[in-house]
């Protein structure tokens, strides 16, 4: 049995290490993945999105990680051809990021008593 440790949805916000590692990236995409899906807007066009799955784009990864738009596209596939994610275009140069293992990483919450 592997033990676990919590983080809240937003800790990453106060701690913006730039430029982000790739290991930071990848923490950040679980952080800002759906945790229950349903509909998440980002301009226009929009996409219902899954539980961890996130709606960005190439460019708002570049600002994010501080990272050329080149950098960004090459750690995309590598993430993709690792199985860690899985990538796709919603047009207009949106992406939907699918983050595997998801709930190996952000277990479903407990309901609220």
């Amino acid at each position: 049995m592997s033990e676990t440790f919590r983080l809240h949805r937003g800790w990453m916000d106060s701690f913006r290490p730039q430029p982000f590692t790739e290991r930071e990236a990848f923490l950040w995409s679980v952080e800002h993945a759906a945790l229950y899906g349903g509909e998440e807007r980002l301009g226009i066009p929009h996409a219902p999105l899954a539980r961890g799955e996130l709606l960005t784009a190439v460019h708002k990864l570049a600002v994010t990680f501080d990272w050329s738009q080149p950098k960004v596209r090459g750690f995309l596939r590598r993430m993709e051809r690792a199985g860690v994610w899985q990538v796709r275009s919603t047009g207009g140069g949106m992406l939907i990021i699918a983050v595997c293992a998801f709930d190996a990483h952000a277990p479903e919450p407990e309901p609220a008593r």
